[in-house]
């Protein structure tokens, strides 16, 4: 209001909501003064934004550096760079020169940007002795932060790195000793060209195991335990399987050791595996086959049941001997001839003995008969042809073999024929000469000149590392030698088996003491005075467990893998007395147990319930995956229920051929 308004009495006020508005406009156009406190703010502001700027992005760097360099030392990735050089610690001291830089370089900048304005800032009051210098107060807070941490943490990725090298150099059979890809693609086209050389039909009889073949994945670490029939996956379009049963097994109810099953229940098995790789079966064969024999009669109609054909095969006089008698027709042509659609015919078996070959020589008989063109050929692993007689890999099949008094030895045929060091095994060299007479009955000329021509084995040439399927083999040796002394143990027998198996170990030049997990439980289990278990996990360690009131020693000894692997103090139990002992009051006074003690699949479900409520037992359950394919050793016989456990978890066990003391 001006001053005449005022004179003539006349006022106006604003009310508050238009003097905030005022105020905002007022803020908005005229020049805004700067008062001493935010002349000081902005003062430092400009002093520290930058060294902070700079100071977070070199440790930033120097974090990630660190952090790669950190992965390379926990992993095998530094392997795969190069062992000559350690990247990791490269990395290390890398990354520790960036954190070191950052903090010099945050000092250097802040110290920079201070000596123009401290006369500034000192004209703004008085500071007295807290006036600032080079080394800001907010400079000074945490100065060594930055390079203690990092030398303390490079200390540990050292530590960490040879650790670990130091696991790579005790385990060598961890390695990989076998290229699975390089022997999967040979072995197929191998049987491509045996398929054209016989005019488009050949009869393949498979040794050995199709599948669940774990010796082979022990002594040539690499090779799948399912190679086989993989293999056979990728000829699926051209493969048919035919599975040949001995009638006398099925009435004998002939039980596989490994499996713990009848062989009539492992042809549904096998059935139904084929099947879900693809794999078409066309029919079963009952070998050895009487009408008398009710057992397979009703095991025929279950198979039929099945949608599968089934047809006979009879026993013929004088088989394999008397040559003109199995070739005719009183011979193979009385047995059915199974009716076929592909051209690669596989023929299998639960087992040895079941009839396998005879099954493909009487169908070959009966193709000539009709003007059919086709070919028998014979896929075994075992042993290998193109290895030396004594390499470790044939000495551990024969170790395995042993009760069936299998002997390795040179092919005299194929060194008389090409001049050339074969190996195969004695049964093989020994009915040549009758199979070579059966061929030539059959098809007017013999295709082979010896045992190994009817071979298709391509796995010497899958061996990528022969050291590493050595030591595995040696170690297979020690296994098999253990389990005879088992089984001469337990089932009362002569020591003929382990005596034929200690020969070889002492050829070897290895003994039991080979084995670390034998030592490792003998040794604590002399401590303690009771039975013990030993397990050597895959980066080397070598856990124990022993047997105590509440638990075996193996389900002990599985614990306390499981705490190690999943990082849990040692002194933590993962299960506590109040969760096992109502198990073990059930046991003994509801199930008439002998002994309250967990066995390995009670302690784990008894660790799979307590993991909703204790994360200690859920992380180590997490963890069980990670015994697959280790080693491990109890001082005493084991139970049928801890052996089971222990086959399902994939674990390499042995035992000292001792009963435990009740």
């Amino acid at each position: 209001m001006d001053n005449r308004q005022e004179e003539k009495g006349f006022s106006y006020t604003y009310s508050a909501r238009e003097q905030e508005e005022i105020k905002r406009i007022r803020e908005k156009y005229a020049p805004r003064e700067e008062d001493t406190m935010e002349r000081l703010r902005r003062l430092d502001g400009g002093v520290t934004k930058k060294a902070r700027g700079i100071s977070i992005a070199l440790g930033i760097v120097g974090t990630l550096i660190f952090g790669f360099g950190m992965s390379l030392a926990l992993t095998e990735l530094s392997e795969w760079l190069g062992q000559q050089k350690d990247y990791s610690v490269l990395l290390g001291v890398s990354a520790v020169s960036s954190r070191c830089q950052a903090r010099e370089e945050k000092n250097r900048s802040g110290d920079h940007s201070i000596d123009g304005r401290i006369d500034e800032i000192k004209g703004y009051g008085d500071f007295g002795t807290h006036c600032p210098s080079k080394s800001p107060f907010f400079f000074q807070r945490g100065k060594n932060f930055f390079c203690e941490t990092s030398v303390i943490l490079l200390i540990f990725l050292l530590k960490m790195r040879y650790y670990n090298k130091d696991i790579s150099q005790r385990k060598v059979f961890m390695k990989k000793g076998f290229d699975s890809e390089k022997y999967l693609s040979m072995q197929s086209e191998k049987i491509r060209e045996r398929i054209a050389d016989f005019g488009g039909k050949l009869y393949l009889e498979i040794g050995g195991k199709l599948f669940d073949d774990l010796h082979a994945s022990r002594v040539l670490p690499g090779f799948s335990p399912d190679n086989k029939i993989k293999m056979l996956a990728t000829l699926k379009e051209e493969a048919e399987i035919v599975i040949v049963i001995s009638a006398l097994d099925i009435r004998k109810n002939k039980v596989r050791a490994d499996l713990g099953i009848t062989y009539d229940l492992d042809v549904i098995r096998l059935i139904d595996v084929f099947r879900s790789y693809g794999l078409y079966v066309g029919s079963v064969v009952l070998s050895q086959f009487d009408e008398n024999n009710e057992p397979a009669v009703k095991f025929q109609k279950k198979l039929e049941m099945l949608g599968l054909k089934v047809y006979h095969h009879y026993t013929i006089k004088g088989y394999p001997t008397n040559v003109p008698f199995i070739v005719s027709d009183e011979g193979y042509g009385k047995n059915e001839y199974v009716e076929t659609t592909r051209n690669l015919i596989v023929v299998t078996a639960p087992g040895p003995g079941s009839g396998k070959m005879a099954t493909c020589l009487s169908q070959l008989y009966h193709d000539f008969k009709r003007g059919v063109k086709a070919g028998y050929a014979k896929y075994e692993t075992f042993p290998i042809w193109n290895l030396p007689l004594k390499h470790p890999v044939n000495v551990a099949y024969e170790a395995a073999t042993a009760d069936l008094n299998d002997v390795n030895m040179i092919d005299p045929w194929h060194l008389s024929a090409y001049g050339e060091t074969t190996v195969n095994y004695n049964r093989d060299v020994e009915v040549f000469p009758v199979l070579n007479a059966l061929f030539e009955k059959i098809m007017g000329v013999s295709p082979y000149k010896s045992p190994t021509d009817m071979g298709v084995n391509m796995a010497g040439y899958g061996i990528c590392d022969d050291e590493v399927c050595c030591e595995a083999s040696k170690q297979e040796i020690i296994r098999r030698y253990f389990k005879a002394l088992e089984n001469e143990r337990t089932n009362n027998l002569e020591p003929n088996e382990s005596d034929k198996i200690a020969i070889l170990m002492n050829a070897m030049g290895i003994s039991e003491k080979d084995r670390e997990v034998f030592t490792a439980a003998e040794e604590k289990a002399k401590r303690e005075g009771v039975s013990c278990s030993a397990i050597q996990l895959a980066d080397g360690k070598i856990v124990t467990g022993k047997t105590s009131e509440l638990l075996e020693s193996p389900a002990a000894m599985i614990l306390n893998a499981l705490k190690y692997l999943a990082g849990i103090p040692d002194g933590i139990k993962l299960l506590q007395p109040e969760t096992i002992l109502p198990i073990t009051d059930l046991k003994v006074n509801y199930f008439s147990s002998k002994t309250p003690r967990l066995h390995i699949d009670e302690a784990l479900i008894a660790l799979s319930s307590s993991s909703t409520t204790n994360p200690n037992a859920a992380l180590a359950i997490r963890q069980l995956k990670k015994l697959r394919d280790t080693e491990m050793h109890s001082t005493v016989i084991l139970s049928h229920i801890d052996l089971k456990v222990l086959r399902e978890l994939g674990v390499n066990r042995t035992s000292s051929a001792v009963y435990e003391e009740k």
